[in-house]
């Protein structure tokens, strides 16, 4: 049952940041909505390559991971100024 829940909310979260990419002015429930997804494409990209703390760029030989890997910090950055925003 939550697991249904979880995916929905997810959804939303994610059709909420692709409705909303091109304004210019969000309303504080729309930022929480984009907190919410881009944590959990960090999530996914941290998962995928096995990110630590001390994780750099250098860390990751492959073209394919160095990009995700500069994605995830990206996304790291957005969700540092969504948090300084609200």
């Amino acid at each position: 049952m939550v697991g249904n829940d979880l995916k929905r909310k997810r959804l939303r979260a994610l059709a909420t940041l692709e409705g909303t990419v091109d304004e210019t002015t969000l309303t504080e429930a729309q930022l929480l909505a984009w907190m919410g997804a881009i944590n959990d494409l960090r999530l996914v990209l941290g998962t995928r390559l096995d990110v630590d703390e001390e994780s750099e760029y250098e860390d990751f030989a492959d073209e394919i991971d160095r990009a995700l890997f500069a994605a995830y910090m990206v996304l790291g950055w957005l969700m540092e100024n969504i948090v300084a925003a609200l």
